[in-house]
């Protein structure tokens, strides 16, 4: 193989594919970019096995093949060449030489034939989400996905699709996130699957500009094609838990409260709080509210008081500031409404206004007060 490239253009590439490619791996053949090719279109490909990506780009031909590259390596000169033009290419041995005007520089190469193929997304239907849509209910939602290995169906986002509508669901268990929109249309398609939150990260990149999406659901792959670009993910294949269970029915305490300066009130306040657990106590009643902390371990404490609005029986409630927070910033509008019941009970927490065509949904989940 052997081709010269604009340097910027191989530049951004690399960069984007690299993404994909995993820190950690006990395959080092997945610690490369794969590079195929043929005349003038070279193919970039990478994975960990789980996602995969392929994109092509234009360069200048000069012979045919195929090689893996080691990925960081390859990446830093290539970032650090600073010439309009650079050359790549393989020798028989496996060596890979890239070449500049100043100098050249050589890697060691990997065979083709160890790379992982691409997946092959069977018995699949076609669904067109608006980008714009799309983008808001992925950074909606994944806030919320889990990072427990041993519950593996909360590791992603959970997407529903019906006739008229499609729903982004992703919980933790101490906050939970539901977002759905009705300017939406799937006149083939209706199911929910699992979606890792590695390829929604990776494919918020690549939803800027308006126009529409089309996504490949298959029974254990989804595949985005997007420009020149390819996206696989496996689907987690497993049971997501029944969420509609823990949505509570009947919060009848209502505080209505600014969402930035609620957001940077625990955000002071928790610099004095137990940093492992994060906990503060929010109290209110009709006269005045509170958010406290107290840490026996760094013998530190803190209290602010709060504007909200709360007509109801006092009430004193434990959090994790940082899962407070995390849902607070992801509200759009000045205030927000928090329902409630009892102390340990789920708490609702959704705008003061939904958007046209949308339902944004939250909840954050209460801890024991060590003082209680």
């Amino acid at each position: 193989m052997h081709f010269s490239a604009e340097r910027t253009l191989l530049n951004e590439n690399i960069k984007k594919i690299a993404k994909v490619v995993p820190s950690r791996t006990t395959m080092p053949i997945l610690e490369s970019i794969l590079f195929t090719l043929e005349g003038n279109e070279l193919q970039l490909r990478a994975s960990d096995l789980n996602v995969s990506m392929k994109m092509s780009i234009e360069v200048d031909g000069i012979q045919d093949g195929t090689i893996a590259v080691p990925a960081t390596i390859l990446q830093q000169i290539v970032n650090q060449i600073d010439e309009d033009k650079i050359e790549l290419k393989s020798e028989e041995d496996g060596r890979v030489k890239i070449i500049s005007k100043k100098g050249h520089y050589d890697i060691n190469g990997r065979s083709s034939e160890e790379f992982p193929s691409l997946p092959v997304v069977t018995n699949s239907n076609t669904v067109e989400v608006n980008k714009e849509i799309l983008n808001r209910m992925i950074r909606k939602s994944i806030i919320a996905v889990g990072r427990d290995e041993l519950k593996p169906a909360l590791l992603g986002v959970l997407c529903e699709i019906k006739k008229n509508e499609i729903k982004f669901v992703a919980t933790d268990v101490h906050k939970f996130v539901a977002i759905k929109n009705t300017n939406f249309s799937s006149e083939e398609y209706e199911g929910s699957v699992i979606i890792p939150e590695r390829f929604l990260s990776l494919l918020l990149g690549y939803l800027g500009g308006d126009g529409s999406l089309k996504i490949e659901i298959g029974e254990n792959h989804i595949k985005v094609d997007i420009d020149n670009y390819l996206i696989y993910s496996r689907l987690i294949n497993e049971q997501y838990p029944d969420y509609e269970a823990v949505i509570p029915l009947n919060n009848e305490k209502v505080a209505n409260i600014d969402t930035v300066e609620m957001s940077s009130t625990l955000k002071r306040v928790s610099i004095f709080s137990n940093q492992k657990t994060k906990q503060i106590s929010l109290k209110m009643n009709p006269e005045k509210s509170i958010i406290s902390t107290l840490s026996y371990e760094n013998y530190s404490s803190a209290e602010e008081k709060v504007n909200i609005d709360y007509t109801g029986d006092e009430i004193e409630l434990g959090f994790n500031a940082e899962y407070f927070i995390q849902l607070l910033d992801n509200i759009d509008t000045v205030n927000a409404v928090l329902r409630m019941d009892t102390p340990l009970s789920p708490n609702l927490l959704v705008p003061e206004e939904q958007l046209e065509d949308e339902e944004l949904l939250m909840i954050i989940m209460p801890i024991r007060l060590e003082n209680s």
